[in-house]
């Protein structure tokens, strides 16, 4: 069943016609292997240099992060070839990054031309968290691949790394040109339940028309029998009652639900983990449709309702 065909009736949908698809147009380690000993400081500017023998018509961009919450950055910089440095901020986007760790990133306010030759790739980093590195290294020696990069601490007015930079870790990232990209992020907290388990919500992808996302279900509690992932087309309202809503008075204390429910998915977790995918139609009428989600987990022992919740997601569909 396609999840976002059977909302379609209930979303405020604007109707639009084809538009031209986005297109992966940088891919740098675009796999799920990544070094789980490398941890990001911060917060901080991350800029790691990059070539394009061609134009690009950069529209988002994204890098393989998770295990930390708040406001990550991500932009593109000229190059300035006297100083070897990020020259000027071309265009920006910002997303709430998530603690699951998988490709996470932003769309850009508006696309970005990037011509041909060298350029910088940036990340405002919250400070904290996974570092998107597939091989890890050290100035003696590098990773294979390994691009060179640079810090910087105080908004970009200053990077480290001297005249060269340096150039150890091999950096996973990818970059989308063209077309109107999805989104998705993630909003909001879950609440404790027993032995102090947090269900989180985390994803894979983006909502992509024709294509597939998965949105994650960890950290439910170990004997968790079952969860429901709630689909709704709102975060603001719901059966008259106003959103964010607290479950206190429900017998849920600390808990909240984050967003109104149109459609629940069944699974069954193992080790408190589950996911779900959504499979998107190729149907314009979806293109720009914003939709939400959080996992409903049974939890008897936790609260007299029963069910503890996860985080929230907001998602907008693209192509």
């Amino acid at each position: 069943m396609s999840l976002l065909r059977s909302l379609s009736a209930l979303l405020l949908l604007a109707s639009l016609a084809p538009a031209q698809s986005s297109s992966l147009c940088v891919a740098v380690s675009d796999n799920a292997i990544y070094d789980n000993g490398i941890s990001m400081g911060g917060p901080l500017l991350l800029a790691i240099q990059l070539q394009t023998t061609t134009p690009l018509n950069a529209t988002r961009l994204e890098v393989w992060t998770g295990e930390y919450t708040g406001t990550s950055s991500i932009g593109i910089w000229t190059h300035d070839p006297v100083t070897n440095l990020p020259g000027v901020n071309l265009g920006t986007g910002q997303w709430n990054m998530g603690q699951v760790n998988g490709w996470q990133g932003a769309r850009l306010p508006a696309a970005i031309a990037v011509p041909a030759g060298t350029y910088w790739f940036v990340w405002g980093n919250p400070g904290g968290g996974q570092a998107s590195v597939e091989i890890g290294g050290t100035p003696n020696a590098p990773a294979p691949g390994a691009q060179l990069y640079r810090a910087s601490f105080d908004g970009g007015q200053s990077w480290n790394g001297g005249a060269s930079g340096f150039r150890s870790h091999l950096w996973k990232l990818r970059i989308r040109c063209g077309g109107n990209p999805g989104s998705y992020e993630v909003y909001g907290s879950g609440c404790r339940g027993s032995g102090r388990y947090t269900p989180i919500l985390g994803f894979s992808d983006v909502p992509t028309l024709g294509r597939t996302m998965e949105v994650n279900l960890t950290g439910a509690p170990p004997t968790t029998s079952a969860a429901y992932l709630a689909i709704g087309d709102s975060a603001q309202t719901w059966l008259g009652l106003t959103l964010p809503l607290d479950l206190a008075p429900f017998g849920a204390p600390t808990c909240t639900l984050l967003c109104s429910e149109v459609l629940f998915l069944p699974v069954q977790p193992t080790n408190g983990t589950a996911g779900v995918g959504l499979a998107v139609p190729v149907d314009p009428s979806l293109l720009s449709a914003a939709f939400f989600s959080q996992w409903w987990v049974v939890s008897p022992s936790a609260t007299s309702l029963g069910l503890i919740f996860s985080n929230g997601g907001r998602g907008i569909v693209g192509n």
